[in-house]
């Protein structure tokens, strides 16, 4: 018998007395034993495939580890939660507001579902990246939690695991029926409406087993309009044929997230369950499939091989504020005047129905010349238009006005999709050698994604929910009639990879560990982008023309009968997509080493050091929305009055393109440096009679980090500098007696280290003056600044800044009990120091009353045409309300359970037990949901004076205390 069935034997000897269990209807008495506590040393799996299996001393890092029983006993609702309340170095910031879709912070990097975020860690499923190929996120709802046998956390760059590992790499790996045997059916409902169904089942027969799990998940939400389902399958087969082990696995999941995200603070005081605005549905689809093979060719090395394929689509619908008819400079606002009120509209040809006035041709007999007259129909005296800016601003001024409110969108709903498809493949051998452990593998992914996003103007209700209503709306505004498309996007990108790791065993206590990592990596993007730079309310007016007030009645014949009673908006469709896609095409390449190295001088302790280099290449994200700063004239070619040319005046392209703003439109593709990250950690760890502990330094650098930011009311990624990530980890757990306690300390210091600007102009320190762009009559210093945008309404961020949403300090404690046999009690606590606001990126931001916006005015003097500056002026903006941080707290869960016989457990959970009221994270914003003074009020509160909203901090809400009932039902065991 071959040793890989001396295994299976074993296998089927195990599950064999469950069977027998199964199948005994007697009456079965529960003995209880007293606990024997035995201490091995744990193997771990290095790397995203099975095989090289090291102990937890021989690898150079603080690996954090869990396992399905540990994370099942946490009563987490999904992974992100058991990561922030377990595990060390972690922080939560719940951007989104719902349960299934924070951001991990691990070591001041994200792992996060939003685009836009800057990701800094890799999610492996059973070997398969998870990080999404459209921005590389994390859609931490499709991980199947039940499903999970267990989970490690590598900080650092190791580039074992390719990619994206900047921070650190958190592996997952399933159950398999070999090893958990049973069914398992776990049940929870209570606060907010939730309702969440876990069923596993695993058995094994001969050189077969198989492993299934489903979860639904229902939650009304504590907040307004924040129901949101979940819905998983996951199957996995296994097979053992010889000495090869081949393992098919699926995963399936459907789920319709609603997660409404930030709100003022003022409108959070008033009411905690308050939104903004809504909707903010996500609608996400996977199908996952995955192909393993193991075979060992020996006791001391095997070879894993792997294919997959990945299908995940991404639908949003968000209901948000249309900012862009703010006008807080207090200049006057232009009315809407008809020409000559008293007399009817004019009545024009349009035979082909393109929404423009025909034209007949006259040609000159005598020069020759050819000229184009408009074909009007009206023989009588009529009215040709009215005396306005078209689609100008209509919100109100200084002045005695309120703000214009019939017919006015106050509301922007965008629709975007994303479908992406990723299938890869993998080979890697193994061995695994008294003195060696070593590991050489290949791998190569390939990543297609293809986005599209359209945006409507709308309004709001009560609820401040937004709706479209053209009938209400006034047809001007082609943008609130229907849905305009901004862009159509296909990227593709395929990584190869060469990689291996040796670690060295010169002597029993001493391990030595070198690592390499070659990646290649081609990236292809074409976009169909928008033609119009212009603010959405403008569109069609001064480019298409059909976004004006129709002041004309087209006609579709010369006949007067044949022409409507009213003037109608041109109903065709817009060409608002570029005639030619762009497309660009980039390549990176990368060799990243790491060296570590672990040293046992004692018998319980460990040392530990390690120095690694790793990088991220853009994603296709950012690289079709990456900021070009290249100087273009935009005078060029031009001429005054005179003829003579008019003096050059430069703009960043990216400023006269199509507008980026992601996640809502993308832009054309100029370079972008790819990250570099350079990390060492130094350690100890040991055990003390009952205790483990663990403490760690660490340092991560990164060069060509790359930011999202605004660049003059436009959204861009570009590279940023360097930013740095260091800190401390001190990590204990054992018992006192009958009390079980872990605890664990991190201090984190995320800085940036390089000058640059960012956009935030509800930054109280921002640079309020117009002359500091280079758009200004009189640029000032600062026009040039910034790649030559300039710095107005920007902020300075200067090196030893830290980066927003990430505590400085962050403490876990945990206190486990046995009252009884059968019952325990837990309490853990979660606490984490203040945190600075996004937009508050220089640290610099405070409550102010007395900001004023600058700018400098200039006239003729009498009769001579010259022009002379007339000096500045300065206008009072509104109030600077809150500070630009969210404060640190400490939240406390309450967990107990009691066993009711061999199968059955009865638990109890009570989240935020002492009912904190808390922030997890922020940004600084304006709000038009303000009181009002002179402003009409609308519906929801909305205040159409726009000098009267409020500049103040938008806030992640904590939820209040709740509680839960689970029931846990296994057999025969499960794993309880």
């Amino acid at each position: 018998m071959t040793r890989a069935r001396r295994a299976l034997a074993a296998l089927v000897l195990c599950a064999a007395p469950l069977a027998g269990q199964q199948a005994d209807s007697a009456p079965r008495r529960v003995v209880e034993l007293d606990t024997l506590v035995v201490r091995a040393r744990r193997m771990t799996q290095l790397g995203p495939l099975p095989g090289l299996r090291l102990r937890h001393d021989q690898i150079a890092g603080n690996v954090q580890g869990a396992t399905q029983l540990e994370i099942r006993r946490s009563g987490a609702v999904g992974l992100t939660d058991f990561l922030g309340n377990e595990l060390q170095s972690v922080h939560l910031n719940d951007y989104q507001g719902n349960p299934l879709q924070a951001d991990v912070v691990f070591r001041g990097f994200s792992a996060s579902p939003q685009i836009g975020t800057p990701q800094g860690l890799s999610v492996f499923l059973d070997g398969v990246r998870v990080n999404e190929a459209f921005g590389d996120v994390v859609n931490w709802d499709l991980l199947p939690l039940n499903a999970i046998a267990r989970m490690d956390v590598f900080p650092g760059s190791n580039p074992l695991f390719g990619l994206n590992t900047l921070g650190g790499a958190i592996t997952l790996r399933t159950r398999s029926g070999f090893q958990d045997q049973g069914v398992e059916a776990i049940g929870t409902g209570g606060a907010f409406g939730r309702r969440q169904v876990k069923l596993a089942a695993g058995g094994a027969r001969g050189a077969w087993a198989a492993f299934g799990a489903v979860t639904g998940f229902d939650e009304a939400g504590w907040r307004d309009n924040s129901n949101s389902s979940m819905k998983q399958g996951f199957l996995r087969l296994d097979h053992l044929r010889g000495n090869t082990l081949f393992t098919l696995s699926a995963l399936l999941a459907r789920n319709d997230l609603i997660g409404n995200g930030l709100l003022p603070l003022e409108m959070w005081r008033l009411r905690p369950e308050n939104v903004f605005t809504s909707p903010d549905q996500t609608r996400n689809r996977l199908a996952q499939f995955t192909l393993q093979a193991l075979w060992n060719r020996s006791e001391r090395m095997n070879v894993s091989l792997q294919a997959y394929r990945r299908t995940s689509n991404r639908y949003t619908t968000a209901g948000t504020v249309y900012l862009d008819f703010q006008n807080m400079d207090g200049i006057f606002d232009k009315e809407l005047e008809p020409e000559a009120p008293t007399q009817p509209l004019c009545h024009w040809l349009d035979a082909n129905h393109d929404g423009e006035v025909d034209t007949d041709v006259v040609v000159d007999p005598y020069l020759g010349d050819t000229t184009y007259i408009p074909v009007k129909l009206d023989t009588m005296p009529c009215q040709n238009g009215v005396s306005f800016e078209e689609g100008g601003p209509r919100n109100g001024n200084y002045d005695a006005s309120p703000g214009v409110v019939e017919g006015t969108p106050v509301s922007l709903i965008n629709h975007s999709g994303i479908e992406q498809r990723v299938h890869g493949a993998a080979i890697q051998a193994n061995w695994n050698l008294p003195r060696h452990k070593a590991m050489v593998g290949a791998s190569v992914d390939w990543n297609s994604g293809d986005y599209r996003t359209e945006r409507q103007l709308g309004l709001f209700d009560d609820d401040r929910r937004a709706y479209t209503d053209p009938a209400h709306i006034h047809p001007m505004y082609f943008a609130a009639q229907r849905r305009v498309p901004l862009n159509d996007f296909h990227g593709t990108s395929a990584t190869w990879s060469l990689y291996g790791s040796e670690t060295w065993s010169p002597r029993d206590n001493l391990h030595l560990t070198g690592a390499l990592r070659y990646n290649h990596t081609a990236l292809d993007n074409q976009l169909d982008v928008s033609v119009f730079p212009g603010y959405l309310h403008w569109w069609g007016s001064r480019v298409f023309n059909t976004n004006v007030v129709p002041q004309k009645i087209l006609c579709p014949t010369r006949d007067l009968a044949s022409c409507p009673a009213s003037p109608l908006p041109a109903d065709r469709p817009i060409p608002n997509l570029a005639a030619s896609r762009t497309a660009d095409a980039f390549t990176y390449r990368s060799l990243n080493p790491n060296l570590g190295v672990t040293w046992s001088p004692w018998a319980r302790v460990n040392l530990y050091g390690n120095w690694s280099r790793g990088a991220r290449t853009p994603s296709v994200t950012e690289l079709g929305c990456a900021y070009d700063g290249t100087p273009v004239d935009v005078n060029a070619g031009q001429v005054d009055q005179n003829g003579d040319p008019l003096p050059p005046r430069y703009v960043p392209r990216s400023l006269l393109g199509p507008a980026c703003t992601l996640p809502f439109a993308l832009s054309g593709d100029p370079y972008l440096k790819q990250i570099r990250s350079t990390a060492w950690e130094a350690g100890a760890r040991g055990t003390l009679g009952r205790w483990e502990w663990n403490a760690a330094v660490y340092r991560t650098d990164l060069s060509n980090d790359i930011a999202l930011e605004d660049v003059g009311n436009i959204n861009f990624f570009r590279n940023i500098g360097k930013t740095r990530r260091q800190g401390v980890e001190l990590g204990a757990r054992g018992s006192v007696g009958p009390v079980r306690v872990r605890a664990g300390y991190a201090l984190t210091d995320a800085t940036y280290r390089t000058r640059h600007w960012v956009q935030s102009a509800q930054n109280s320190s921002a640079d309020f003056n117009r002359n500091s762009q280079p758009g200004s009559q009189f640029p000032n210093e600062n026009a040039a600044k910034n790649g030559g945008v300039g710095t107005y309404n920007t902020i300075q961020v200067d090196p030893g800044a830290h980066l927003p949403g990430v505590p400085i300090h962050n403490l876990n404690l945990g206190l486990d009990l046995e009252l009884r046999r059968g019952w325990d009690v837990g309490l853990g606590m979660s606490g984490h120091s203040r945190a600075y606001l996004r937009g508050n990126e220089n640290n610099l931001h405070r409550p102010r009353d007395d900001v004023y916006e600058i700018y400098q005015w200039s006239g003729s003097t009498g009769g001579s045409g010259t022009i002379y500056t007339g000096g500045n002026d300065s206008i009072l903006l509104p109030r600077f309300r809150q500070a630009g941080t969210v404060p640190g707290f400490a939240v406390f869960t309450l967990r107990t359970s009691v066993r009711l016989g061999p199968d059955a457990v009865v638990s109890a959970q009570v989240n935020n037990l002492f009912n904190a009221r808390y922030f997890s994270a922020g940004r600084l914003g304006v709000s038009p949901f303000a009181p009002s003074v002179l402003g009409a009020i609308g519906p929801g509160g909305f205040n159409y004076k726009s000098t009267e909203w409020s500049y103040t901090s938008f806030v992640a809400p904590g939820a209040p205390r709740g509680l839960w009932l689970t029931v846990t039902y296994a057999m025969p065991n499960g794993g309880l």
